[in-house]
């Protein structure tokens, strides 16, 4: 790989835009795994419903995690 392909890459990672996008789809992800827990208790499928329960949490902590970790930065690059 070139430098100048790293570089693009390496923006596009560290961009706001773009960690705002994988917020919104983790915690989106996550709520859908709250509600499929939700219809796993429906069903009585206790072990399922502690499983979805705990990937959906991590979803939506990984969400609020990078959520905090970037509040109060500015972004300055060029």
């Amino acid at each position: 790989m070139t430098t100048s392909k790293l570089m693009k890459q390496w923006k596009l990672l560290s961009s706001e835009s773009f960690h705002k996008i994988i917020r919104w789809l983790l915690g989106i992800h996550g709520a859908i795994h709250i509600l499929e827990m939700c219809v796993n208790l429906y069903e009585q499928a206790w072990i399922s419903a502690f499983l979805t329960a705990f990937s959906g949490s991590i979803m939506i902590a990984g969400a609020l995690l990078d959520l905090s970790h970037h509040q109060g930065e500015s972004h300055a690059h060029n």
